[in-house]
């Protein structure tokens, strides 16, 4: 079966016997047995230049009583539909579809292809007249020429053409002889074939002999493909039957015959292709297919040996030789003489009036309209058209191109446009198998397009139409032009039938793939694949559509990733062809587009997954980890919490934000040594891990509390959606024996989640470690997703990636990061100490400088392991107190504890808690207690320019058991501070050491209804822990007048004068007024001032003075707070001491203290749209010169690069020019404690890390009364630009 070069027909007709003995072999038919056997070389002369040539030709030897060319409105579309069925591979269904194409197609009336040209009759040895069957085959043979006939047609077949009449068709006799049958003799045999050669000549006649008697293994798929031909056959006989017959009404003046059958795949292709050919209600009932069973050949064995074939063989080589090739060349030989000499000019048309206007019209055939011409078959046209067919069709494509060439210019000029078009095409072809060599310069190209539109234009025909595409096509192929073969092909689409179009579009798609436009190629899949659909052909749909999918994966095509995940979902259900590797592809992209649809699509498509997800995986053992993104798993806010407490609301948020790291573990180190010892190795005690702690080393959990992991879950979707038994899954489990194995962790599960559109909810889930598991992992989210009452378990891993590592030269050019154990666990066997911490009394979120802030806590052992010691850590050591409480009750009762200094760092304090009698435990199992600690708020408003804001206090408190386990408890306490009273020191006489400190109300008049401030004491204090050198005698603090009571309301001012001596009998406190005096927090003195600047850039003062003032606030909202405070100075004598002597040393370095602020840490930028980022900074400059001169202050941007170069090549590329600022040189006047605020842009052109201070601007100063400019250090501030992500759509 070929599509290019057409076969010899040769037509065949038996007798009943002859056609049993196939069907009793396990045939269709004779010419199903014959069929494989039908190859054979053979030797034609050429009638043109009468040269030999030796071919290999096949015959298409045709059942005249079974097979035939199909009706092509009524029967083939079927034919070809159940074509396509019979595989799901959609080339081995083309494939197969091309070959009933060519094979059934009714032939044309402007070729000799699909003419039979010779016949074969057939009787047998079990006949009882053989030689009476032949006269009466012969009989019928003749009628068969008679248009009108339907004597033996099959009713699905068209009247058979010939290429002769009746007396001129080679006719070649065959006796069949079985010797399986049980009456069969080689006397009879040779008796019957010696009348038949008496009668008939005895080069005509011959004997086939069968005489295989079982089936023979050396036979087994040689008749595969005639047995996939005839079945599909079958199939869409049948189709055609039922449609037949549910078209006919039910009334019986219905005319059966004027019916026309439509296509299979569209309602209108009857009007627009024409046949005219007779319905299949109008064949004659006289048919022998119908007295055949055609189901036995399907379901029998072929009894049939190689002996058989042989026979078979050498039986129609003879008929090659003695029958068919002298008559082709003698046929050739009379046509080529007969259509050379073209005796007249009169065409032998049935249009005459197309005829007159060959030789009488302009010439010009594109200004004239074609009319439909049909050549008689003795024609000079159609007898150089059969010469050429003859030529082409017995391997002579060369002179067949001789013949086809001045043909189609005769054709065109008599406007038989079809005609032409068909010679045209026959012409390419010729030439194509002719000179297989030329390439695509050479090769006439002109041929191969206008066939395909002239044929839809004026043949609509659709096999002719489809024959001369694909035969295009492949001739563009072959020239290796891939994109001109596609663009005929897709010419199809302008033709009725869904099956065809789909099929030409896979061909189109399958030569863009070989152009190398693999997204076009795609995309005639998708074309292909809808056509299929509606063709009702699912299986081709399917496969169209998987081979089109990898083509958009990872492309952010939403809408065509939608579409062909539910096309193949649905095609695949319909043809029952789905795998679950596609099924899961399919899914995975619904998940992934579902957020980009409209709730009402969500809805429909999250049906569609569930639905999938438990049709595709019925018997899965483990949960389907397709369902990655509904919800999504946030998994960057997975946090951990080792034991039952903290509680998930006793975690504050915010500890990572303003304490680093490294000043937990210092805090935490402390508190270690406080409650162990300074020996003993430092462990670590992290309780909770999140994405800010350190998740390198795998943490211990307590046995027999629950390890509780807290995650966020987003619904994506527009639409509600509810999870059922949500829990983690757990891998990685070990144990200490191996018998202990069936104490399997147990694991926590929410019953029931329901996530509202768009909604994030956390969850906490747990894991429930028992005594002799040893350690475990959570790997993954386990939960049902259920959809109208049908749910399908689903599996989210569970993999936390670290921080990323920047080190290493490889870290930072590749994406490296930190190995992440935050969800793997070793178990502690011993049981940990389980304390439970009530917040009676918090600090608020706001305060003033300087206020004193009490929490108080109600701390209850409900572990079963007694508290032998507690221990509190702060950073802020010199302000903070603590303390136990006498009682449960407030009942004022107070005991102080001794601050001590950790071993590991002097700037964090301890409080130790534990019982005055050494051997008793502080906290017994179910005991209460009560304890406290007071801090005091920084002495510098938020936002100052000397406090840096991401200064915090931070507390720890940890406890300890006996058996020394441990746990912890914190808390960060930080929050705006705003300023509520102003103090400073005048020194007034040196000598008697007395000076004056000068008080005012800062809160204004309009902050606050009433805001009063009263002083209550004065006391002189030194701090313990300063390195600086200190006097020997402590000062005391003497009133210069007598104690009064002094208030201050908003904006008020006030003055004490007081002096100092060194006697030792006197207080170094003293109260305004003697009723004034009150508890007080016990903390210490502080040790320096705050500044942003390095620790030996300032002056260092011991000696402090501390007043202790009670504030009553009234606010505007009629809230009244009252609450007491202390600030610290610096005693102002031994301030004025250690600047006489640092400027006796020259220094100024403390004059000026500067700060550096920028507007973001991070800053996108979209450098796509805006090559330069502008990047703000502050710089705040005081004035805090100790000899009170004012400053001339000059601000230099300072370029990496200060010297020409003749390329930027020659300049390292870190040392190339990335930054540069609006304005490089700024000049600003300071007077005395003034703050000059100067503000900077920063131009950058590249995202990275950007120091906006340090080394890139300097700041030089000229005081007043100095010509020497002295140069100052601008703090580093480090800024982050990111370039802003692109938006794919």
């Amino acid at each position: 079966m070929s599509s290019v070069s057409p076969s010899p027909l040769i037509a065949l007709i038996s007798s009943s016997c002859s056609q049993k003995h196939a069907v009793n072999r396990g045939f269709k038919s004779l010419s199903h047995l014959v069929f494989p056997f039908t190859t054979h070389n053979c030797q034609l002369r050429e009638p043109i230049e009468n040269s030999k040539g030796s071919h290999r030709i096949r015959l298409d030897i045709r059942d005249i009583s079974s097979d035939g060319h199909l009706l092509t409105l009524s029967v083939l579309p079927y034919v070809l539909v159940q074509a396509l069925k019979n595989s799901t591979d959609v080339t081995q269904s083309i494939k197969l579809f091309r070959e009933v194409l060519v094979r059934c197609s009714e032939p044309s009336e402007h070729e000799s292809f699909g003419h039979y040209l010779a016949c074969i009759y057939v009787v047998s040895t079990q006949d009882e007249n053989p030689l009476g069957e032949l006269s009466k085959m012969i009989q019928t043979h003749q009628t068969l020429y008679n248009t009108t006939s339907t004597l033996m047609i099959p009713g699905h077949c068209s009247t058979p053409k010939w290429a002769a009449s009746h007396a001129k068709t080679p006719r070649h006799y065959i006796l069949l002889h079985d010797s399986r049958c049980p009456k069969s003799s080689s006397e009879r045999r040779d008796q019957i074939l010696a009348q038949m050669s008496a009668t008939y000549g005895s080069e005509n006649c011959q004997v086939l002999q069968l005489d295989s008697d079982s089936v023979s293994a050396e036979m087994n798929g040689v008749w595969q493909e005639i047995d996939e031909f005839n079945e599909v056959l079958e199939k869409g006989l049948v189709e055609a039957h039922n449609h037949s017959t549910d078209s006919i009404p039910s009334t019986p003046s219905t005319n059966v015959g004027s019916s026309l059958l439509s296509s299979p795949s569209s309602p209108t292709f009857v009007s627009t292709i024409s046949s005219t050919m007779s319905s299949v209600g109008s064949v004659s009932p006289n048919s022998q297919q119908t007295s055949n069973n055609p189901t036995i050949w399907k379901t029998s064995e072929k009894i049939s040996s190689l002996q058989d074939a042989k026979n078979i063989q050498a039986v129609f080589s003879k008929f090659l030789t003695v029958c068919l090739i002298p008559y082709v060349e003698k046929e050739m030989r009379t046509l080529y003489e007969t259509a050379g000499q073209k005796k007249s000019f009169t065409k032998s048309i049935t249009s005459v009036s197309s005829g007159m206007r060959k030789w009488f019209g302009t010439g010009s055939s594109s200004n004239n309209l074609a009319t439909p011409i049909t050549y008689a078959w003795d024609s000079i046209e159609m007898q150089t058209r059969r010469l050429a067919d003859l030529l082409l069709m017995f391997g002579f494509p060369g002179a067949a191109y001789d013949q086809y060439h001045p043909l189609k210019k005769d054709l065109e000029v008599d406007k038989a446009m079809a005609a032409h078009a068909i010679a045209l095409e026959m012409c390419a072809v010729a030439l194509h198998t002719a000179q297989p060599q030329l390439n695509a310069k050479q090769f006439p190209i002109r041929y191969l397009d206008p066939p395909v539109k002239l044929l839809i234009e004026h043949a609509k025909k659709y096999p002719f139409v489809l024959r001369a595409a694909f035969n295009m096509s492949e001739i563009y192929a072959d020239l290796g032009l891939h994109k001109e073969a596609a663009a005929i092909l897709t010419q199809i689409s302008a033709m009725d039938g869904d099956h065809l179009v789909g099929v030409a579009q896979t061909l189109a798609a399958e030569q863009y793939e070989k152009a190398g436009m693999l997204r076009k190629a795609s995309f005639h899949r998708v074309l292909a694949a809808n056509r299929f659909s509606n063709a009702s052909i699912p299986a081709l749909s399917f496969d169209c559509y998987r081979l089109a999918l990898p083509a958009f994966d990872q492309k952010h095509w939403g809408v065509l990733d939608e579409h062909l995940a539910v096309r193949l979902l649905s095609e695949g259900e319909k043809a029952g062809v789905m795998t679950p590797a596609i099924a899961s592809e399919c899914i995975r992209r619904l998940v992934a587009v579902c957020p980009k649809l409209t709730p009402t699509q969500q809805a429909d498509r999250l049906r569609t997954i569930v639905n999938a997800l438990d049709a595709y995986f019925p018997h899965r053992t483990e949960p389907i980890s397709l369902l990655s993104d509904i919800p999504k798993v946030e998994l960057e806010t997975v946090k951990v919490i080792y034991g039952e407490r903290p509680l998930w609301n006793e975690i504050d948020e915010n500890e990572h934000q303003t304490v680093s790291a490294e000043e937990w573990i210092t805090v935490e180190r402390a508190a270690h040594y406080t409650l162990f010892g300074s020996s003993t190795p430092y462990r670590g005690m992290q309780m909770v891990s999140d994405e800010h702690s350190d998740n390198q080393k795998v943490r211990e959990t307590p046995a027999g509390e629950r390890y509780r992991v807290m995650v966020d879950l987003t619904n994506p979707l527009k639409i509600p959606i509810d999870l059922h038994n949500v829990r983690v899954s757990i891998t990685d489990i070990h144990y200490h024996n191996e018998t202990e194995n069936s104490r399997i962790p147990e694991l926590g599960a929410l019953p029931h989640l329901h996530l509202d559109a768009e909604e994030t909810k956390t969850v906490e889930l747990y894991v429930f470690p028992r005594i002799g598991c040893s350690k475990f992992r959570v790997d993954g989210l386990l939960f049902q997703l259920t959809v109208d009452d049908k749910g399908v378990e689903t599996r989210v891993p569970l993999e936390c990636r670290g921080k990323r590592l920047n080190k290493t030269s490889k870290q930072q050019k590749s994406k490296v990061y930190a190995h992440d154990e935050r969800l793997s666990a070793t178990v502690a066997q011993k049981p940990w100490p389980l304390v439970e911490f009530r917040v009676l009394k918090s600090p608020h979120k706001w305060s003033y400088c300087d206020q004193a802030q009490r929490c108080q806590l109600e701390i209850e052992n409900i572990g079963h392991e007694d508290v032998v010691s507690m221990v509190l850590a702060t950073n802020a050591f010199d302000r903070v107190s603590a303390g136990i409480m006498g009682g449960l009750e407030d009942d004022g009762i107070q005991h102080d504890l001794e601050l001590q200094l950790a071993a590991n760092n002097t700037k964090v304090a301890t409080f130790k808690f534990q019982s005055t009698n050494g051997n008793e435990p502080f906290l017994r199992v179910g005991e209460k207690k009560r304890i406290f600690f007071d801090v005091r708020s920084s002495d510098e408003p938020t936002g100052s320019v000397v406090t840096p804001k991401t200064m915090s206090t931070v507390v720890l408190i940890a406890y300890r058991s006996a058996a020394g386990t441990m746990r912890q408890w914190r808390r960060v306490i930080d929050g705006e501070r705003r300023r509520l009273i102003s103090m400073n020191t005048e020194i007034l006489d040196t000598k008697s050491r007395s000076f004056a400190i000068n008080f005012k109300n800062c809160v204004a008049l309009s902050q606050a209804a009433l805001s009063r401030v009263e002083v209550l004491r004065i006391r002189s204090a030194r701090n313990q822990t300063s390195s600086v050198i200190q006097n020997e005698a402590p000062m005391a603090v003497h009133l210069s007048s007598e104690p009064r009571k002094v208030e201050m309301e908003s904006e008020q001012t006030e003055t004490i004068v007081v002096h100092l001596n060194s006697d030792e009998s006197s207080n170094q406190e003293v109260w305004m007024h003697p009723n004034a005096t009150m508890v007080q927090p016990k903390w210490p003195c502080p040790a320096e001032i705050v500044s942003t600047l390095d620790d030996d850039a300032f002056i260092r003062v011991a000696e402090k003075i501390g007043v202790l003032w009670k504030a009553n606030i009234v606010n505007n909202e009629g809230l009244v707070t009252t609450f007491i405070g202390e600030s610290f100075l610096d005693n102002p004598f031994a301030r004025q001491t250690a600047e006489t002597m640092a400027t006796k040393n020259g220094g100024t370095s403390t004059a000026l203290q500067i700060s550096c602020e920028a507007v973001a840490k991070e800053i996108p930028h979209n450098f796509s749209k805006s090559r330069i980022c502008d990047l703000p900074v502050v710089i705040r400059i005081q004035n805090k010169d100790s000899l009170r001169r004012n400053a001339s202050v000059t601000v230099k941007y300072i370029p990496k690069v200060t010297e020409p170069i003749e390329g930027v090549h020659l300049v390292a590329p870190e040392n190339r020019q990335q930054m540069l600022i609006n304005r490089p040189v700024r000049n600003v006047s300071i007077s005395v404690d003034e703050v000059a605020v100067i503000e900077l842009i920063w131009k950058i052109t590249h995202a990275a890390v950007y120091d906006l201070g340090g080394s890139h601007l300097s700041v030089e100063a000229t005081f007043e009364g100095s010509n020497e400019p002295v140069s100052y250090k601008v703090p580093s501030v480090l800024s982050i630009v990111k370039s802003s992500p692109y938006t794919i759509v």
